[in-house]
C-alpha cells in the first residue's frame, strides 16, 4: 500500500503499529512508550469518521473511557483519523479545540492531548530538516495522555524538557534518507 492510496481500517491500525514499533519505540522517541506498549495498555483507535464533528465525537468518547478505566487496562490512547485531516493546518485547529475542551471538562492534570500528522512541520525549522518527523505519523493521530502517567515518568528520572532535542538529535544521526525510507516503508505489508 503506498502513502496517496485510501488505507482499510485495518490497514491504518497495522501501519500505526508498525509506527509505533519501529519509530517511536525503536528509535526510543518516547521513553514513556516502551512500557506501554510491552504491557498492551495502548489502545488504538482508527476513526472512520470523514468531519472533524464526527472525530470530535470519537474524541470525546474516548476522553470518558480514559477517566473511567484504571490506567492498568488503558494507559494512554491513539486515535488515528486516516479519512480526516489531510491537511496540517485544520488538523493543528482541531487540537487547540480538543486542548480547550480537556480544559473546559475539569479534565486539565488529568489528561493531556498530543498529535502528531504526516505533514508536521516545525515552525522553526527548514521545510526539508528532519526534525519534522518527530511530530510526523503515519496519519493524523490524536493522543490522549494520563497526567498521572507523566507525571510517575517524571519522578522515575525522565527528563521530559529534554525530549524534543533528544529526538531531533536520533533523527539527524539516523540521517533524512534512512528516516524517509522507514517511514515509506511502514506503509508495505511485511513479506511472509
Amino acid at each position: 500500500m503506498s502513502t496517496s492510496s485510501t488505507p482499510t481500517p485495518q490497514e491504518a491500525l497495522e501501519t500505526t503499529q508498525r509506527w509505533v514499533e519501529t519509530v517511536v519505540v525503536g528509535w526510543r522517541l518516547c521513553p514513556f512508550a516502551a512500557p506501554v506498549v510491552r504491557q498492551e495498555t495502548l489502545r488504538y483507535v482508527i476513526s472512520e469518521a470523514r468531519t472533524p464533528e464526527e472525530v470530535y465525537q470519537t474524541m470525546l468518547q474516548e476522553m470518558l473511557l480514559l477517566v473511567e478505566e484504571p490506567e492498568e487496562k488503558i494507559a494512554t490512547t491513539l486515535i488515528v483519523t486516516p479519512y480526516t485531516f489531510a491537511r496540517l493546518l485544520p488538523f493543528l485547529d482541531f487540537i487547540a479545540a480538543a486542548e480547550a475542551t480537556v480544559e473546559q471538562a475539569g479534565l486539565e492534570g488529568i489528561l493531556q492531548v498530543a498529535s502528531f500528522h504526516p505533514r508536521y512541520l516545525f515552525e522553526d525549522a527548514p521545510r526539508d530538516d528532519v526534525s519534522h518527523f518527530a511530530g510526523r505519523a503515519p496519519y493524523p493521530t490524536i493522543h490522549l495522555l494520563r497526567e498521572a502517567h507523566i507525571t510517575q515518568a517524571v519522578d522515575g528520572a525522565v527528563q521530559t524538557d529534554d525530549i524534543p532535542t533528544q529526538n531531533i538529535e536520533t533523527l539527524r544521526k539516523l540521517g533524512k534518507q534512512h528516516v524517509q525510507e522507514i517511514f515509506q516503508g511502514l506503509y508495505q505489508k511485511p513479506q511472509g
